[in-house]
C-alpha cells in the first residue's frame, strides 16, 4: 500500500504543475547586428587608437570629429558621402592653445567645440581654431565649495544648447 500511495502523490504533484509557470528548460535566443561602413581617408591616416571613443557625432549626425591625439588635431569625416574631409589641427600652447590635454571635447552649437581637458585650460574654439572665450571650470568650483583637497572631477557631458551647465562626477 505505501507504494501505491508514493505513486498516487508522485501523479498529483506531476498533474497539478502547469508548464506556464514552470518555464524550466526554456531556451533563450540572442540576436544581434553589427553595422560596418568602410570610409575613404584618401591620403591620411585616421586615427582610431583609442576604437573611436574620442569622437563626437555632429548634431545633424552627418559629421564624426575624431580626435587625433598624435597630431593634436580633429579629423572631419563625412558620414553620409563616407570619406575624410578635412584635418583640423589646434595649438597645445600659446593664447590660441587648448593646454596639453582634449579630451572630453563637446561640439557645440554654431560650429564651435568645448574642449575640456583640464581645469584651467577648458575653452571654446570654433572650427577655424580661434579660440572664442575661456571656461572658468575652476573658479565655479572654487565658488561652489564643491571639491575638497585632493578630490577631482570628470566632466562627463554637456547640453549643447547651452554650454554652461554641466554633468560632472
Amino acid at each position: 500500500m505505501s507504494k501505491f500511495g508514493f505513486f498516487i502523490v508522485l501523479l498529483l504533484i506531476v498533474g497539478c504543475g502547469s508548464p506556464e509557470k514552470g518555464n524550466i528548460g526554456q531556451q533563450w535566443q540572442l540576436t544581434f547586428s553589427l553595422d560596418t561602413v568602410l570610409v575613404d581617408p584618401g591620403d591620411e591616416i585616421l586615427y582610431l587608437g583609442a576604437n573611436l571613443n574620442y569622437a563626437e557625432l555632429s548634431a545633424d549626425g552627418r559629421f564624426l570629429y575624431n580626435y587625433n591625439p598624435t597630431d593634436h588635431a580633429l579629423e572631419k569625416i563625412d558620414l553620409d558621402e563616407l570619406k575624410f574631409v578635412e584635418k583640423i589641427p589646434f595649438e597645445r600652447e600659446g593664447p590660441q592653445g587648448t593646454g596639453p590635454f582634449f579630451h572630453p571635447f563637446f561640439l557645440l552649437e554654431g560650429d564651435s567645440v568645448l574642449v575640456a581637458g583640464s581645469l584651467k585650460h577648458a575653452a571654446i574654439f570654433n572650427l577655424e581654431v580661434e579660440k572664442l572665450e575661456e571656461v572658468k571650470l575652476q573658479q565655479a568650483l572654487d565658488e561652489l565649495a564643491v571639491l575638497e583637497g585632493g578630490d577631482f572631477f570628470r566632466l562627463r557631458s554637456v547640453i549643447p544648447s547651452n554650454y554652461r551647465l554641466f554633468f560632472w562626477l
